[in-house]
């Protein structure tokens, strides 16, 4: 879905939506603690651009740096 030009729904998530990232060594384990969660900031064609917290926490949320996730690493935080 979009809305002029911007992008509200791909690869399975929404914009602004809170996620974890689950690293491929964590076997599906979101309590892993190599897991990171975040924002969904923007979409790409090959994934999903994820805002981490510890990025947040240090720079601001539009200052933060987004990170190029593949959907499939990706499960939303209300689902866990």
């Amino acid at each position: 879905m979009t809305t002029g030009r911007r992008v509200l729904f791909q690869h399975g998530f929404q914009l602004h939506q809170r996620v974890r990232y689950i690293p491929h060594h964590a076997h599906g384990n979101a309590k892993h603690p190599d897991c990171e969660n975040g924002t969904v900031s923007r979409f790409g064609s090959d994934g999903v651009f994820v805002k981490f917290d510890r990025h947040i926490r240090l720079h601001g949320f539009d200052a933060a740096s987004p990170m190029l996730c593949r959907a499939g690493d990706l499960v939303a935080i209300e689902r866990l």
